[in-house]
C-alpha cells in the first residue's frame, strides 16, 4: 500500500508552525524511578495531566501507549515487536491517529474540565507539561513525530535492583492468585478467567527481569543519542546521593522555574533507602556477580 494515498502533512506536529511548550517525556525501564522523578517534578509545576493512573502516568497517555503497542502485538514486557510499527503505511496511520485523537476534544481527560475550558487544546497550555510512561520507550517514534521537538527524559537504575522489584511484584500477584483460586474454580465452570494469572510470567525470575531491563535501557539510550540537546539520562543512584543538585538541573532541562525553597521543599518525598539495595541481599549480590559483564555495559 503507498502511503501517499493517504492526505498527511508533513507538517503534523501538534500546533504545526505555532508557537507551544514541548512536551517532557519520562521514560526508562519500570520499576526505575519514573514515578517518583515525575511526582517531584510536578511539584515543582510540570504538568502532568489531571487524571492519572496509581504509578503517577497520565490516564489518557496511558490508554494511547496502550492502544499503539496493541498495533503490532507488542507489550510492556515484551516490546520488542514494536520495531514493527516502523512500516511507512502503518507508521503514518497509526501517527495520524493519534494526532487526530490529540486534536480533538478528547484531550480533556488529560486537561481536566476546568483546563480544558480554558486552553481547549495542548498546543495552549502556557507552562511546561509532559507525561510519564516507560512504555513511551518504545512509542517514542510516534511521539517524536507528532512533537519533533519533545525534551526527553531517561531514568535509569540498577538492573538488578530492577529485576528484584519487579519479581517481588508479580510474585505476589500470583501467590494472591494461588490461593483465590480452589474459591473461584467452580466459577470458572460458568465463567471465564478475566485477566492474567501473573501481570509479567518473564519477570517472576531474575534474569526475566534483568534481560527486559537491557532491552529498556538499550532502546532509551538510543533515543537519548537521537535528541541531542533535547535528551537528558540521568541515574537514580546518582539522583539520590545528590538530590538537591541533581532535580535543580532536571527542572531547568525541563524548562522549569525553580527557587531553593522550592527544591527543599520537595526533597523530603524521596526515598533513599533502595539505592544498591541488592547489595544487603546474598543471593541478589551472587546474581549481580553473575551479570557483571552486561552491566559494566550500562556504568554500573
Amino acid at each position: 500500500m503507498r502511503t501517499d494515498q493517504f492526505d498527511i502533512s508533513e507538517d503534523n506536529g501538534i500546533g504545526g508552525k505555532k508557537s507551544m511548550q514541548n512536551p517532557v517525556m519520562i521514560i526508562g525501564m519500570h520499576r526505575s524511578g519514573t514515578s517518583m522523578i515525575t511526582r517531584l517534578l510536578e511539584d515543582l509545576g510540570l504538568y502532568v495531566g489531571w487524571k492519572k493512573e496509581d504509578n503517577h502516568e497520565s490516564s489518557m497517555f496511558h490508554r494511547v501507549n496502550d492502544w499503539i503497542l496493541d498495533q503490532c502485538s507488542a507489550t510492556w514486557d515484551n516490546p520488542a515487536p514494536a520495531r514493527f510499527l516502523q512500516e511507512d503505511g502503518v507508521f503514518m496511520l497509526v501517527k495520524d491517529y493519534v494526532y487526530q485523537l490529540l486534536s480533538s476534544p478528547k484531550v480533556i481527560e488529560f486537561l481536566g474540565v476546568r483546563d480544558f475550558l480554558r486552553y481547549r487544546s495542548l498546543m495552549n497550555l502556557p507552562n511546561p507539561w509532559g507525561w510519564k510512561d516507560p512504555r513511551s520507550t518504545y512509542t517514542l517514534p510516534v511521539w517524536k513525530a507528532i512533537f519533533p521537538e519533545a525534551r526527553i527524559v531517561h531514568v535509569m537504575r540498577h538492573g538488578v535492583d530492577v529485576a528484584q522489584s519487579l519479581r517481588v511484584r508479580h510474585t505476589r500477584v500470583l501467590q494472591k492468585e494461588i490461593a483465590q483460586y480452589p474459591d473461584r474454580k467452580a466459577l470458572y465452570r460458568i465463567l471465564h478467567k478475566r485477566g492474567r494469572f501473573c501481570d509479567s510470567v518473564r519477570c517472576l525470575t531474575l534474569e526475566g527481569g534483568f534481560s527486559l531491563w537491557e532491552e529498556y535501557v538499550n532502546e532509551a539510550r538510543k533515543h537519548i543519542v537521537a535528541a541531542g540537546a533535547n535528551g537528558y539520562e540521568i541515574r537514580y543512584e546518582d539522583f539520590i546521593s545528590e538530590p538537591e543538585t541533581a532535580l535543580r538541573r532536571l527542572a531547568d532541562f525541563c524548562g522549569i522555574s525553580s527557587d531553593r525553597d522550592g527544591i527543599e521543599q520537595v526533597l523530603g518525598k524521596i526515598r533513599r533507602d533502595r539505592t544498591f539495595a541488592y547489595r544487603e541481599d546474598p543471593e541478589l549480590s551472587q546474581y549481580a556477580i553473575t551479570v557483571a559483564e552486561r552491566l559494566f555495559v550500562y556504568g554500573y
